[in-house]
């Protein structure tokens, strides 16, 4: 009996020291646990070739871009207005007003404070003469780009003023034309009576009148064509603007 209780004593060592072993790993496998940095993948096997899946790359929206100028690149300058053919050209306005006004005054033997402004216009006219014919001359058919300016007398009555844009060329427009016969005519006194037909006319001449026939070379019963306007006086009727045969 006592042979088989010292026989047991060396398995009673062995177990224990194994116990103890035990408890050594787990211990020590406990303390790696703790300091283990859980974001840390675990480890691999260099010979596992199972594929790995790359963590997601996070997306962010673009910005927008900003046009930068080039350097050195002079900016693209604006296309200038090209005035088609026929627009009037630009007209310093005063300035056309100021001759018109001096121009309708010495054609009609008027002071310049006899007139006052109706209407001022910038156009276009068909011709060279700015729209003013007679039958004595020949107009360029070419748009002429102007102004047209109305001016009142002291009657009220309208007096027409065209010109070219630079305002070298005004012509007188009358306000309507007649055609008849001389029935009267005294050259000194610069008057002249035409019968048109429907009634007779007392006309006069002024200083601004273009004379394609002179009134010195008219008989009685020639023909003539007149442009008119009313006079600007009292006890008169008509003052001519132009005069021509037909």
């Amino acid at each position: 009996m006592a042979q088989g209780r010292r026989a047991s004593a060396p398995g009673r060592r062995r177990a224990a020291a194994a116990l103890a072993a035990a408890l050594a790993l787990v211990a020590f496998a406990a303390l790696g646990v703790g300091c283990r940095d859980d974001a840390a993948p675990p480890p691999r096997s260099p010979f596992d070739d199972r594929a790995v899946t790359p963590a997601p790359t996070p997306r962010t929206t673009p910005a927008a871009r900003t046009p930068v100028a080039t350097p050195g690149v002079a900016p693209t300058p604006p296309t200038p207005v090209v005035r088609p053919p026929g627009m009037p050209g630009p007209v310093d306005r005063e300035l056309a007003l100021g001759k018109a006004i001096e121009q309708v005054a010495q054609w009609l033997g008027l002071q310049q404070s006899d007139l006052v402004l109706q209407s001022y216009e910038e156009r276009s006219f068909p011709n060279s003469c700015v729209g003013v014919e007679r039958p004595d001359i020949a107009c360029a058919q070419v748009i002429t780009p102007g102004v047209r300016v109305v001016l009142r007398d002291g009657f009220g009555h309208a007096h027409e003023a065209r010109a070219d844009a630079p305002l070298r060329f005004f012509a007188w427009a009358p306000q309507t034309t007649a055609r008849g016969l001389v029935v009267e005519v005294d050259a000194a006194a610069g008057t002249l009576t035409l019968d048109t037909g429907r009634e007779r006319l007392a006309l006069r001449r002024v200083p601004g009148t273009v004379q394609g026939v002179q009134l010195t070379s008219l008989r009685l019963g020639a023909e003539v064509v007149v442009g008119l306007d009313r006079a600007p006086r009292p006890g008169e009727s008509w003052v001519i603007a132009w005069i021509a045969r037909p």
